[in-house]
């Protein structure tokens, strides 16, 4: 092999993982099925882009940058572009996470790219409209300047804007700026660079959160906080703390063994042999980065009250780092140095591609129907015949009830107040209007006053929402409610009956493949 074509291909190898992530990554684009955070994402950009603000003009619960960078980068207009501008974000995330494992060498940064790059875990959920693909790029941004910093003061700067554009890409990762401050003050050399990692970070999410506070401080706080101090205690207060506990231990070995193999064996195999090595750790400084923000994002999630899997993702950016630079640093101690490299490279790229393979084919979207055929609109199809009737049934200025918020973005309709955050706009709380939300009392004057011209509910929001169901044409409550549910949903079924009439009905719709009921407002 001649010096030029050694030379030439690290970078060449880096090339074609951020270009397979995007080629599997488009797959999941198109195929995998929609989920309903989607819709109240993207429904946030589109009122961002007509001027309204979060928390201020309807309710986000969230910090404020997905939507206004979704709609800035065009993601607003459809599912599938909001879906593309996640997809460019995840390839993003990819070549930062190459760059910040390149610190301990090329096959230091491949091996990190190719562990994060080649898990069906992250081109799942980063390909999705959710804060994953956005947040795991400014958290990967922040490591690749930090680890490279070497004390520069810039460099450390530019660590702090990742960090905090991370925290204000979503709530659960704000730990980051203070992992990145408390190793700063761990080290001599990396202390002075608080003067200014220190101001930038607090100075970035102070000029983008200020406005927000002074138009509505309150708001902010429900939305932010309180918000999510509720689903706690509800979450918390519904399991007991021995099921709490086995339910997130079984969920960390799930995601450890099934939806990230070949990363967590690399990550432990490295970690394990980087700790048994008694030779100079030129990279400890940097490993010890990596290591707490991956146990700070992996623990912070893991005791949420609902621990999905998907929030785990956020741990993977410095947990594919973390294993690229231990084996980054073991290789170069390494007698043969390249031919351990290459199984190395071989093992984190082969490994998770062959768990690739069955994901892809097992995508909804590449599932044939009845007829034996694909629809080749893929998933997006029957949400797709959703919104085309919602717009032959209502007009661009009319109105839309739905808690299904990805039909208004398809049919580009305008949804009542309240129902931004999908089925998560409803609530008991008496207050509900005033934190731009639903509750049964607002749902039922609404259906009253007929402002809406369709409806459009699933069979999970007539179940789960009303405690109701369809029966002959008719909604109806479930049989067996007691007396203070019967008058709290019994006036909202009635409104809705009097006042629409079911004209449709689509089947294998949205994130459950349920039943979806359009129901227009009758002729006055």
């Amino acid at each position: 092999m001649s010096e030029r074509t050694r030379r030439l291909l690290p970078p060449l190898s880096a090339a074609c993982i951020v270009l397979l992530y995007v080629a599997f990554g488009s797959v999941y684009q198109t195929r995998e099925r929609c989920n309903q955070d989607e819709g109240w994402y993207l429904y946030a950009a589109r009122l961002v882009g007509e001027g309204q603000r979060p928390y201020v003009d309807f309710a986000y619960v969230q910090p404020p940058l997905l939507p206004y960078v979704y709609h800035l980068l065009g993601g607003d207009g459809s599912m599938e572009a909001g879906r593309g501008v996640s997809l460019l974000f995840g390839a993003l995330a990819v070549l930062l996470v190459i760059a910040a494992g390149w610190r301990s060498g090329p096959v230091g940064g491949l091996t990190a790219g190719a562990l994060f790059a080649f898990t069906p875990f992250v081109l799942s959920q980063q390909s999705l409209v959710k804060a994953y693909a956005l947040a795991d790029a400014c958290l990967a941004l922040g490591l690749a300047a930090a680890v490279h910093a070497r004390g520069r003061r810039g460099w450390l700067a530019v660590a702090a804007i990742g960090f905090a554009l991370a925290g204000l890409a979503r709530n659960s990762v704000a730990s980051a700026l203070p992992v990145l401050w408390l190793w700063q003050l761990s080290g001599k050399e990396r202390r002075r660079g608080l003067l200014v990692s220190v101001p930038v970070g607090l100075g970035l999410v102070a000029v983008a959160m200020l406005p927000f506070l002074l138009a509505d401080a309150a708001a902010v706080r429900h939305h932010l906080l309180a918000h999510h101090a509720q689903n706690l205690a509800h979450g918390e207060a519904s399991m007991s703390v021995t099921g709490a506990l086995l339910f997130r231990v079984l969920t960390l070995l799930q995601i450890m063994i099934h939806t990230c193999p070949a990363l967590s064996t690399a990550l432990l195999g490295g970690l394990a042999a980087w700790l048994l090595t008694d030779t100079r750790r030129e990279q400890g400084a940097e490993l010890g980065l990596a290591a707490a923000l991956t146990v700070v994002l992996a623990v912070g999630h893991f005791v949420s009250s609902h621990p999905y899997q998907e929030y785990q993702v956020l741990a993977l950016p410095s947990a594919a780092v973390l294993a690229g630079l231990a084996w980054g640093e073991l290789l170069a101690r390494s007698r043969e140095p390249r031919v351990a490299g290459a199984v190395l490279l071989a093992l984190a790229a082969v490994v998770p591609l062959l768990s690739i393979g069955p994901a892809v084919a097992g995508l909804p979207g590449n599932r044939r129907g009845p007829d034996g055929t694909i629809d080749p609109r893929g998933v997006f199809g029957p949400l797709h015949r959703v919104a085309d009737e919602v717009r032959r049934r209502t007009g661009p200025d009319d109105e839309l009830f739905s808690f299904q918020t990805d039909v208004a973005v398809e049919a580009r309709r305008r949804l009542s107040p309240g129902l931004t955050l999908a089925s998560f706009s409803f609530t008991d709380d008496p207050e509900a209007e005033r934190w731009k939300m639903v509750n049964p009392r607002s749902i039922t004057s609404t259906f009253e006053r007929a402002t809406p011209a369709a409806v459009v509910l699933s069979g999970g929001d007539l179940a789960y929402l009303f405690h109701a169901k369809l029966e002959g044409g008719q909604v109806v409550l479930e049989p067996g409610l007691g007396a203070s549910a019967v008058a709290t949903y019994g006036p909202l079924v009635d409104a809705l009956n009097r006042n629409y009439v079911l004209v449709a009905q689509f089947d294998n719709v949205g994130q459950f493949f349920e039943t979806w009921s359009v129901f227009a407002r009758r002729a006055p």
